[in-house]
């Protein structure tokens, strides 16, 4: 029944657009190009529910869904570039492909933000030809690829785009975003970030070069920082006999709140504070402009991951350590 009363609904409104009287200082063309748009609007409006539904259906439970929805989905158009700027094309045409990536995601080993990214990109260029609509979509997708990758790795989003889009602009407006964060990628050398101790020791990260480093970057009001504290802790003590050196580094503005938090809660690792030089702080060097942020650097002093695992991920990070102390 409520399928029947969705579908209804649908040409109910496609019957009301098919009725409209096309005004006599509207020409044929513009006229048919109108009625198009809006009817591909309707269309793509109701993929989109659908995804939704199916979206809920899945998180409560539900693993089969009528087979009328891939075939609803599979008459949908994703290369029709007079549509290529309507939003609900732009909404279902994301939505599809980041829950099918989605799908990938869930079973691979690898949960970095850049991968998820690459396999929506994948289902992106596999279902959709049209180079204008590639572009449209990829534009479309990039704040928020930008925003949840931050200072991870790029480069494997940008191989994928370079493999199927021809768009020169908006390639090139991903290389700029790359090359701010081209010094924090995997295989780069750590920037030697200063910092001091309780007792105003100075430290630099190159100090400890011939160990793998697990920085925490955090602050005293952040909740979340803190709540990774017990975490932390488990972790240090499960690795305590190994060569890995766990670094805490404050963004306190204040001094004083840092070292009274650190009187009245017992901390493990090395427990540090951003240096008053700015320009070699760790929240320069590093880009840290959100906490917690964790940062993992290899015995040589190359970067392994600039926003690691947290602690509270559990195999994640220890897989991590694991791989690389083994190495």
């Amino acid at each position: 029944a409520f399928y029947a009363y969705r579908d209804s609904i649908r040409e109910s409104r496609k019957t009301t657009l098919s009725a409209l009287t096309k005004p006599e200082d509207v020409s044929n063309e513009d006229h048919d190009q109108y009625m198009h748009l809006q009817t591909a609007s309707i269309d793509f409006q109701m993929g989109l529910e659908l995804l939704m539904y199916t979206s809920q259906a899945l998180r409560s439970g539900v693993s089969i869904l009528p087979a009328s929805f891939d075939a609803y989905y599979g008459n949908l158009n994703l290369n029709d570039e007079e549509i290529a700027f309507e939003r609900y094309y732009r909404s279902y045409s994301i939505n599809a492909m980041t829950a099918a990536a989605s799908m990938q995601y869930m079973i691979g080993a690898d949960k970095s933000a850049t991968e998820f990214y690459r396999l929506a990109l994948v289902e992106l260029c596999s279902k959709v030809q049209s180079e204008k609509n590639k572009s449209i979509l990829i534009t479309e997708m990039a704040p928020n690829i930008f925003r949840d990758i931050g200072v991870g790795d790029l480069r494997p989003i940008i191989l994928q785009i370079e493999s199927c889009c021809k768009d020169k602009k908006l390639l090139e407006s991903f290389n700029q975003v790359a090359a701010q964060y081209s010094s924090l990628y995997p295989g780069a050398t750590a920037p030697d970030a200063e910092f001091h101790d309780i007792d105003n020791k100075v430290y630099h990260l190159s100090d400890f070069k011939g160990k793998v480093i697990y920085i925490d970057t955090w602050a005293t009001w952040c909740g979340p920082c803190k709540a990774e504290i017990p975490a932390l802790q488990k972790l240090e003590e499960e690795y305590h006999d190994k060569n890995i050196q766990f670094i805490s580094i404050s963004t306190d503005q204040s001094l004083q709140s840092w070292i009274d938090f650190l009187k009245k809660q017992p901390m493990g690792g090395l427990q540090g504070h951003n240096t008053q030089n700015t320009a070699s702080s760790i929240s320069a060097l590093y880009k840290v402009n959100s906490i917690p942020r964790f940062i993992l650097i290899d015995q040589e002093g190359k970067i392994v991951n600039s926003n690691a695992p947290r602690p509270s991920s559990g195999d994640e990070i220890r897989k991590m350590l694991d791989r690389i102390l083994n190495n």
